[in-house]
């Protein structure tokens, strides 16, 4: 049996603060073809890009990754560098 994924689909990230493919892909710096590839097959999408993308919606793009036992490690990509949050 299938499980509905966790994640937020990117589409509706642009979508609920009113954004077109085309403004996503000006303030990023992609062409509004790519910025609609990403949104429909981002399974393996390079963490430049979706931060990219992200931050071109206003926001700061995070990685929780979780453990056995429920620990969760936050991971904030910046331009610069990557840093985990303890």
């Amino acid at each position: 049996m299938r499980t509905k994924p966790r994640g937020v689909r990117l589409a509706a990230l642009r979508l609920e603060r009113g954004q077109t493919q085309s403004q996503v892909a000006k303030g990023a710096g992609f062409k509004q073809e790519a910025v609609s590839r990403l949104e429909r097959v981002a399974d393996d999408a390079k963490v430049s890009t979706l931060r990219r993308y992200v931050e071109s919606l206003g926001g700061e793009l995070r990685v929780v990754a979780v453990f056995r036992g429920g620990e969760e490690r936050v991971v904030q990509f910046a331009k610069e560098r990557a840093h985990v949050d303890d």
